[in-house]
Parts: structure tokens; C-alpha cells; sequence
């Protein structure tokens, strides 16, 4: 998927893993150590927030104890 596609769907965490795969390419690239720093900056907060993304759609494990409290309900 691109950039673009990925913004015209909507979705934040597309839209955040396509503009991961652009910095990492503009860091591959990269000769200016100014502008190396500032991508590198902008990587981590975004794997930060993807990260953060990612947690949330994880559904929760269900557990035994799950099953019993749906039961008895």
C-alpha cells in the first residue's frame, strides 16, 4: 500500500506504517547528519505511536474464568 492509499482509507495506523516506510527510506539515503537526526526523531515517535495503536486493536485473551462469568450471567 501507499502513503496515499493509506490516507485515502483513513486509518491512523496505516496512514502511520506507510509514513514509517518513507522516513526509513529518506534515513537509507540520508548523508546530511542534521537531517538524520531529525528523521531519526521523527522514527521513534512514530513507532511509539504505532506501537500504541497496535496495543489497542489487540483483542484481550479470554480466559477460562471469562467463560464461567459469561455462564452464570
Amino acid at each position: 500500500m501507499s502513503l496515499s492509499e493509506a490516507v485515502k482509507n483513513g486509518n491512523e495506523l496505516e496512514i502511520l506504517v506507510e509514513t514509517r516506510k518513507k522516513i526509513a527510506s529518506q534515513i537509507d539515503e540520508c548523508d546530511n547528519g542534521h537531517d538524520l537526526s531529525s528523521l531519526s526523531d521523527k522514527m521513534v515517535k512514530l513507532c511509539e505511536r504505532i506501537t500504541e495503536l497496535e496495543k489497542q486493536q489487540k483483542p484481550k485473551r479470554k480466559t477460562a474464568l471469562d467463560s464461567v462469568r459469561k455462564v452464570r450471567k
